[in-house]
């Protein structure tokens, strides 16, 4: 893993996350924890949040999008099982996601792309800050993945009105 790509990984962690300090996981729980705002979580970070119309975060879609390369060559049986694994472990987690896993075309600077989304703020952050998560991380993500890039948006329902019916 590139240094840049491990302390991008470190910094969303730390900052997102709020529990993770120097590579180990806090000892109080997410439940012992205050629920962090997008404020919060993004208040030293650059973020177009300021832009987002007041109460979108807390009762719209948020949708995660991360692109990311693996060690393993695209296409080969390595590359497919970790997929399939990342795939039945996001699946098998107690919060309701969609999830979809794409092949990136352009630009070629990376092979996958995964896109989960979620009904509101509150339920991606306890997706995020679940012990669950973080250990799959920790365990799979972090060893197999070379290099990655995230980008969180909330869905713009002036244009998707039909996506704020089917989230509720």
């Amino acid at each position: 893993m590139s240094t840049l790509t491990s302390h991008f990984h470190r910094v969303w962690i730390t900052a997102a996350c709020g529990l993770v300090v120097a590579g180990s996981v806090s000892s109080v729980s997410f439940a012992q924890q205050k629920q962090k705002s997008p404020e919060e979580v993004y208040a030293a970070r650059p973020s177009n949040l300021s832009q987002i119309p007041a109460g979108w975060m807390a009762t719209n879609p948020v949708q995660l999008t991360v692109y990311f390369n693996l060690k393993s060559p695209p296409n080969s049986a390595q590359a497919n099982v970790f997929l399939e694994t990342w795939y039945r472990s996001i699946k098998a987690l107690p919060d309701r996601v969609e999830i979809k896993l794409n092949r990136v075309v352009s630009p070629a600077k990376y092979s996958y792309a995964v896109a989960l989304t979620f009904r509101n703020w509150e339920e991606y952050r306890a997706y995020e800050t679940s012990a669950a998560f973080l250990k799959y991380y920790r365990e799979n993500w972090k060893p197999e993945v070379t290099e990655a890039e995230e980008h969180l948006s909330v869905v713009d329902l002036v244009v998707s009105k039909e996506d704020r019916r089917e989230a509720r």
